[in-house]
């Protein structure tokens, strides 16, 4: 079963986006969302082109994906240090603006979590892909407070449905490293972004 077919998906996300954004305006929360996604996606494209063409068939060492993921993470902290770093608290409508000692750390373990909860996932037929879209199902009462936010979740929901077709059993192509951390990305950026990342 072909491996990467994560890139189309991911592909349609950016395409959507360059198509309608333009338009709209971006706006900082977008530009966060793209840069979760584009960050996680390209780990994961070095890691399955390292299991197919170099020494290593399993790709990077752990060590080296995760530390690959904090810097990402890290780049992520730098772009969000002039946003609010709110958190709706689950099943209330309270929101909390975090100080800077606890938003950090949590806005780098929500990448690590979320990134290789999707790739580990990545396996069983359609079940990454499944668990992304009710994962991002739960999140749209969060995403329809910025429309911006909204649009991207409706862009990410079709690209996650057209994937799914050729992704169920019997799987005709899996996501591979690159569409598993890329929409893992594209999750954590909405949720970071909308305050619920708490809700992940």
């Amino acid at each position: 079963t072909p491996t990467m077919g994560g890139l189309v998906p991911l592909f349609l996300i950016l395409l959507g986006t360059g198509i309608l954004f333009p338009l709209a305006g971006f706006s900082m929360p977008v530009f966060f969302v793209l840069a979760s996604t584009i960050l996680g996606s390209a780990i994961g494209l070095l890691d399955d082109l390292r299991s197919q063409r170099g020494r290593r068939s399993t790709g990077f060492f752990p060590h080296q994906t995760l530390l690959a993921q904090f810097l990402s993470a890290l780049i992520l902290v730098l772009l969000s240090f002039r946003a609010p770093n709110i958190v709706r608290l689950p099943f209330t409508k309270i929101t909390v603006a975090l100080p800077l000692w606890a938003w950090v750390p949590l806005l780098i373990l929500g990448f690590l979590g979320t990134v290789n909860g999707v790739n580990l996932a990545d396996g069983l037929d359609g079940l990454a892909t499944g668990l992304f879209l009710l994962s991002l199902l739960g999140l749209f009462p969060l995403l329809w407070t910025e429309p911006k936010l909204g649009t991207l979740g409706v862009i990410g929901l079709g690209a996650g449905l057209g994937f799914l077709w050729a992704n169920a059993y019997p799987a005709k192509v899996f996501l591979g490293n690159v569409g598993a951390m890329g929409l893992g990305g594209f999750l954590f950026g909405l949720a970071w972004s909308a305050g619920g990342i708490l809700f992940l």
